[in-house]
């Protein structure tokens, strides 16, 4: 036995990730695999989070002994929130275009400088993504992906009300594109990009801000 520090959870995610919630997910994710017969090549999964433009430091440096701080010189003393939608899929080798959304009334064209070739840019007032918004998206995924009826693609979202709208569904289902809702509060556990891609994405970002 030894003593940890316990990290925070929700009462809504602790309750959220129960037996029936999670067999149920994966009973429905059976039957779309029994049906379509994926490969890990057509199998997706969409997920957003939010990086601020004030990183956060995560180098150590030498200073003298008995000093009591160190600074290092940032961009702000607070950042600004910036919400990114990935897709990856599960073999790894296909990543989609960003979808990227400012807190701003107004896009800049400074802030999509150095960006991947067809991300698609937003702000707005809210600083996360709105239904409205997320439709510009999908159309980067059948760019992307080019699913068919034939050879169609799994997309396995969160539950955000934005992924569940009828404009969305009625998108995918056109282009041959089953989505998959994880089951609400469950993310922090059954979201692939959650659980393998966010954090070292953040690390990696910290880092290279600072040099």
């Amino acid at each position: 036995m030894r003593l940890r520090t316990a990290g925070s959870t929700s009462l809504q995610r602790a309750a959220g990730v129960s037996k029936e919630q999670v067999d149920q997910f994966f009973d429905k994710l059976s039957e779309l695999m029994e049906k379509y017969k994926f490969n890990a090549y057509k199998i997706f999964n969409a997920d957003e989070t939010g990086v601020t433009s004030v990183h956060t430091n995560r180098l150590k440096v030498m200073s003298v002994k008995g000093k009591k701080q160190v600074g290092q010189l940032i961009s702000g003393e607070r950042g600004m929130n910036v919400t990114i939608l990935l897709s990856v899929n599960a073999a790894g080798n296909v990543f989609i275009s960003p979808l990227f959304v400012f807190l701003r009334v107004r896009m800049d064209n400074d802030l999509k400088k150095d960006a991947r070739v067809g991300s698609v840019f937003d702000a707005q007032l809210s600083g996360w993504i709105i239904k409205d918004r997320f439709l510009k998206w999908p159309a980067l995924f059948v760019e992307g992906v080019n699913p068919t009826k034939k050879y169609p693609a799994l997309l396995i979202v969160d539950g955000h009300s934005s992924h569940k709208d009828l404009d969305v569904l009625t998108f995918a289902k056109i282009h041959h594109i089953p989505m998959l809702s994880l089951p609400s509060c469950t993310s922090h556990k059954l979201q692939p990009l959650d659980r393998t891609v966010m954090k070292p994405l953040k690390n990696d970002y910290h880092e290279a801000c600072s040099y």
